[in-house]
């Protein structure tokens, strides 16, 4: 790691990738870049257009088509009077502020009240961390090639000024990330390449992986383990990494290595015990770690995912860019291995635990180093052959319900691939199998849009290596050009097309060229073909949506704009409307080329919970300003929801966010109509945080499921019922649990009898936890109040779900029927 010794507490150790972590065999041959590390564009992503139905034009929205969504959480002043503004508001006080917050939250419940207070210092804090990280990013990246101010005079040899940098990179080691910076106690590194990736463009890809892999540790809500703030800042082409100073230094590490191997450490229990439940949940294996004998370990992540014992006595983790393990090799990669990684979504639901550092270096010296590889070949296997064909159906199925409800604005492919664990890389798998018209054109757009991304960025970055100046006019000229050529009907624009977006289509996304077809024919064309192939891409500009009357031009416009960043005029869009045009752009129609900043979603997910708890909380509000509030609500959980799409916790609040618009549109008292849209997507919520909940959180959700489905009615409530059984059997002695479901059969099964003998298990159980050492084995001794009911009746829950009765039964010490 470098060293950072001159900032004393407010160190940060980010040790880059070393080439120790290759293969023992070179992989020579081109660095792909598909550009997932984009896949969640923050603005917009739901919203990006809306159709049309009454014509042939699609017109730009807002962020949303409602006023409810366009509600602003409004800035309120906090309940302690004790906070002081000028201590707590400290200029770049970022770790300190960021973890007392997260600690005091991970110590109370979910429902406490302080609970939304440390929501709205999480807001302010991260909008503050992401608008210092975009405002100084955007002039260290302005700055690039400018001399760094020194001793230099003001003028060069030829009475030219001399143009110097105002913030001067700092020596603080690292192979890879280029040049560091320090400002406002936060740390900032180009994502470039220094020979370990092979492009810029994969260099950038690791650190959109360093993000993930981050946001994911951060999300398993481990109290004890810390990370730092992060952020992504893209402008002009180039991608800077921003990250937190922490208290820190080589002196502080106890897990990892940062020495690429050559001494691994793991010699601090809290933190082996922390990164084993990490890696549980995570379904990460052990390994045997380092490359040398003496000092090598086995640890549970990443050997390059350092742990540190802060000198403020916390537990830091930082670099994550290889958190997740590696899908299989590709040898036309170089080092592949380093940035092209399984999605945690598929990591988690896969049978096996895979290894992180399959395929490195790293694992040299564990004998079962030839079984990671073999179980990630066949991870890859199962995820090409099984998952893929899955996904292609779901996303059928999803495209034919947004068509039916008119919600094609809707459909967002990186967040129904990547759900199912599902790379991007790999649409041209989806594609083979998809025989659906407007999933094989949206799932083309998706590749396309990052392909010409990728190749708009490698232009800006080679036009500022050439100009040096920070000046921002040449750039809109480049812009207009390459936007010319992608969607202009010239002769350049043709051969552009054919030659090196199809290449980059094939080689990048493993489009088939021998695929007979991308795109099935036009239900309604009338003879004439539009059919979609390799070898007439260009054709996708041309072509309607199924049923929609919408161009491809316009859908690849819409996206393009939003991950390039870059914001046109109003007038702009009716000129993607047309069938055919020749050079549709000029310089006018670009008011900005933009940053985009991506960041870890607490700002949604604080932005959610504020409205979430305001509308569930404050009773002086009316039906209709609550309803509002959950309504704003929702697309900042949604948000949240695309860089983690299997969250727990963000699904919970989203299905508890739909049930209450529901309860609060419906009379008092009367049951939910289960066919109702709005249930219907409360439940698909329901149904995605119990997939994602891990052990420690399964009791909660199944009870909260339980209880949604006891207000769909008679016809729900002997689901509800098994998800009362399920939830006791896993925690028997659960007094939630226990109290709802004795509650739930005085109310619809109409027996007193078995409810009371569940509150005297409550009444035992709070009578034990008052005792000196709290044990819960008096629950089970022969003379309990249980064991006496027991004796006097015979309980009777079958209801045609013995086997489950049987099994609760034993878990509550009762004898089967």
């Amino acid at each position: 790691g470098y060293d950072t010794s001159q900032f004393r507490d407010c160190n940060v150790s980010s040790r880059s990738l070393s080439p120790r972590t290759m293969p023992s065999s070179s992989q020579a041959g081109n660095t792909v870049d598909d550009g997932e590390d984009d896949e969640n564009e923050k603005s917009n992503s739901h919203s990006d257009f809306d159709f049309n139905s009454d014509s042939d034009c699609i017109s730009e929205s807002s962020s949303s088509t409602s006023s409810d969504d366009d509600w602003e959480v409004p800035v309120l002043p906090l309940k302690s009077a004790a906070v002081d503004i000028e201590t707590d508001w400290a200029v770049g006080n970022w770790n300190k502020r960021f973890q007392e917050i997260i600690t005091r939250m991970s110590l109370l419940s979910r429902d406490d009240p302080e609970q939304g207070e440390l929501n709205q210092k999480l807001l302010q804090l991260s909008q503050d961390f992401v608008n210092s990280s975009e405002m100084y990013g955007r002039i260290i990246i302005l700055e690039r090639y400018l001399e760094p101010r020194g001793d230099q005079g003001l003028r060069l040899s030829n009475g030219e000024p001399r143009v110097f940098k105002t913030i001067n990179s700092m020596n603080l080691g690292g192979q890879a990330g280029g040049d560091k910076y320090v400002v406002n106690n936060i740390l900032f590194k180009f994502a470039v390449d220094r020979g370990l990736f092979g492009s810029d463009s994969a260099a950038a890809k690791a650190a959109g992986n360093e993000l993930r892999g981050l946001t994911n540790y951060f999300n398993l809500g481990e109290g004890s383990l810390h990370v730092p703030l992060m952020a992504l800042v893209d402008y002009m082409g180039f991608r800077l990494i921003a990250l937190s100073l922490l208290p820190i230094d080589e002196n502080t590490l106890r897990y990892g290595s940062a020495d690429a191997g050559l001494t691994v450490r793991c010699d601090h229990e809290g933190i082996r015990a922390l990164m084993r439940e990490a890696a549980s949940e995570l379904n990460l294996c052990p390994h045997v770690c380092g490359v040398d004998p003496t000092s090598s370990q086995v640890l549970y992540s990443a050997a390059d995912v350092e742990g540190h014992l802060g000198t403020d006595g916390r537990i830091y983790l930082v670099d994550f860019s290889r958190a997740f393990p590696p899908t299989s090799l590709d040898a036309r990669f170089f080092h592949g291995h380093l940035y092209q990684v399984f999605r945690p979504e598929f990591v988690r639901r896969y049978e096996k635990p895979l290894c992180p550092d399959a395929f490195s270096g790293f694992v040299q010296l564990d004998p079962l180093r030839r079984d990671y590889d073999l179980v990630i070949n066949q991870a890859t296997r199962f995820l090409l052959k099984n998952v893929v064909p899955n996904v292609a159906n779901e996303l059928k199925w999803a495209m034919i319900e947004a068509e039916n409800t008119q919600s094609l604005h809707r459909v967002h492919i990186p967040e129904l691939l990547h759900g199912s664990g599902v790379n991007l890389r790999y649409i041209g798998y989806v594609l083979r199998c998809s025989h659906h018209r407007n999933s094989q054109i949206f799932l083309l757009v998706e590749a396309l849009s990052r392909v010409i991304k990728n190749r708009f960025r490698k232009c800006l970055r080679e036009r500022m290596k050439k100009l040096k100046l920070p000046l921002e006019a040449p750039y809109r000229v480049l812009t207009v050009d390459f936007f010319n050529l992608v969607f202009g009907d010239s002769i350049e624009s043709e051969q552009y097309w054919k030659e090196e977006l199809t290449s980059d289509l094939r080689f990048y996304f493993y489009v088939d060229e021998k695929q007979e077809k991308i795109v099935e024919a036009l239900a309604e064309s009338q003879g004439q073909s539009s059919e979609i192939h390799l070898c007439n891409l260009r054709a996708l500009l041309s072509s309607k949506l199924d049923g929609a009357g919408v161009f491809g031009r316009f859908l690849l416009f819409q996206r393009l704009k939003l991950m390039c960043g870059v914001r046109f005029s109003s007038t702009t869009e009716s000129k993607f409307s047309s069938f055919t045009m020749g050079s549709p752009l000029t310089q006018l129609d670009i008011e900005r080329i933009g940053c985009r900043v991506k960041h870890m979603n607490i700002i949604e997910m604080a932005q959610g919970t504020f409205l979430f708890d305001k509308a569930t909380r404050d009773e002086a509000l009316s039906v209709d300003e609550r309803r509002r509030l959950l309504v704003a609500a929702i697309p900042k959980y949604e948000n949240a929801l695309e860089t983690d799409p299997n969250n727990r916790e963000i699904n919970l609040y989203l299905a508890e966010c739909w049930c209450k618009v529901q309860e609060l549109s419906i009379v008092p008292g009367q049951d939910f109509d289960p066919q109702h849209p709005v249930v219907i997507r409360a439940e698909q919520y329901y149904y995605r945080a119990i997939s994602a909940a891990h052990k420690r959180h399964y009791v909660e959700i199944r009870l909260k499921y339980a209880s949604f489905l006891e207000k769909c009615g008679p016809s729900r409530r002997e689901r509800a019922e098994t998800q009362y059984i399920g939830a006791l059997e896993h925690s028997p002695n659960h007094l939630q649990g226990l109290l709802c479901y004795a509650n739930f059969l005085r109310a619809y099964k109409q027996e007193p009898d078995l409810a009371a003998l569940f509150e005297q298990r409550v009444q035992l159980i709070q009578a034990v936890s008052k005792t000196a050492d709290g044990s819960h084995p008096q629950l089970r001794c022969p003379d309990d109040p249980v064991s006496r009911a027991r004796q006097r009746r015979s309980l009777a829950l079958t209801r045609n779900q013995d086997f489950k009765v049987d099994r609760l039964r034993l878990s509550l010490n009762l004898p089967r029927k």
